[in-house]
């Protein structure tokens, strides 16, 4: 079994128990931070790679826009073999996810997400 894991390190605020590398109020660097991941893909030239899973966390990957979130699916759906994929995550906070979000999350794939427990406070 083969995963792909996505960091998107970006919140709307550093939770303080978090150790996971992420940072606040950067929204206006996502698009470039995707731009840059695309290029990191393709300079490994992994085409052959067919994972089993993907895994997009961070930070707050539902910090992403709209369109942020349709970019992230394209590199990852134009870059690798996803034939195989049997389960796909994607991080969320309730408090940045919508339902255009949701809708989006769904024509791309993704079947499972996380929203971690100290969403319980909002």
């Amino acid at each position: 079994m083969l995963g792909l894991y996505i960091h998107i390190p970006f919140c709307k605020k550093k939770c303080n128990y978090c150790d996971f590398i992420s940072f606040e109020n950067s929204e206006h660097i996502i698009d470039n931070y995707l731009k840059f991941i695309n290029k990191e893909i393709k300079l490994v030239n992994i085409n052959d790679y067919k994972p089993d899973t993907i895994y997009v966390g961070g930070g707050t990957p539902s910090i992403l826009t709209e369109q942020q979130i349709g970019t992230l699916f394209k590199i990852i759906y134009s870059n690798f073999n996803c034939g195989n994929i049997q389960e796909i995550s994607y991080e969320c906070n309730p408090e940045s996810l919508t339902e255009t979000k949701l809708r989006i999350l769904k024509d791309f794939n993704v079947n499972r997400l996380s929203i971690g427990l100290q969403s319980f406070n909002n």
